[in-house]
C-alpha cells in the first residue's frame, strides 16, 4: 500500500528529536557562513575594501594629502606676504586693495581646509590609509601663520 504525503510528513515530523533539530540549525550557519562569503566575491561585495586599501589608492591618498597640507602652508605664506605688504601700503586704495586681497587668500585656505578634512573623514579616501606625518585635522590659519617669521597677526 502506497502511502500518502500526510503520512509521510507525519512520520517526518514525529522523529524530530532535539538532536536533529540542533543539527539543522548549525548546518544552515554553516552553510550561511561558508556561502554569504563565496557569493560575496563574485558579485564584488569586497571589491570597494579591497580598492581602499590597495597600493594605488595609498599613493594616491598620500600624494593628495601632502599636496592640500602644502596648500594650507602655501596659503598661509600668501596671507602673510599680503599681511606685509597691507601693512606697507601707502595710499588708500593700495591698502583697499591688499584688504580685498588678504580676505580672498583667507577664504582660498578655508576652502583648502575644508577639502583637507574631508579627505581625511571620509572612509573611502585618506581615513583609513593617510601618512602619519601630517595632522589629521588642518590646522587654522593662525596657527600656520604663527610659524612664519615676521607675519603680522591680523
Amino acid at each position: 500500500m502506497a502511502r500518502t504525503l500526510k503520512q509521510y510528513n507525519e512520520e517526518y515530523i514525529g522523529n524530530l528529536t532535539p538532536r536533529r533539530i540542533i543539527l539543522w540549525g548549525v548546518t544552515f550557519v554553516i552553510i550561511l557562513a561558508v556561502g554569504i562569503p563565496l557569493l560575496g566575491l563574485p558579485l564584488g561585495w569586497y571589491n570597494k575594501a579591497i580598492d581602499v586599501v590597495s597600493p594605488k589608492n595609498v599613493e594616491v591618498q598620500y600624494t593628495a594629502i601632502y599636496q592640500d597640507y602644502q596648500a594650507l602652508q602655501k596659503g598661509a605664506q600668501n596671507v602673510c606676504d599680503l599681511r606685509m605688504a597691507r601693512d606697507q601700503s601707502t595710499s588708500d586704495d593700495e591698502k583697499s586693495q591688499r584688504v580685498s586681497q588678504v580676505l580672498a587668500s583667507q577664504q582660498l585656505f578655508n576652502r583648502n581646509a575644508a577639502d583637507y578634512d574631508a579627505r581625511w573623514m571620509n572612509a573611502f579616501q585618506a581615513k583609513y590609509v593617510g601618512p602619519n606625518d601630517v595632522p589629521t585635522i588642518a590646522p587654522t590659519m593662525s596657527e600656520l601663520t604663527l610659524q612664519i617669521d615676521g607675519c603680522p597677526l591680523s
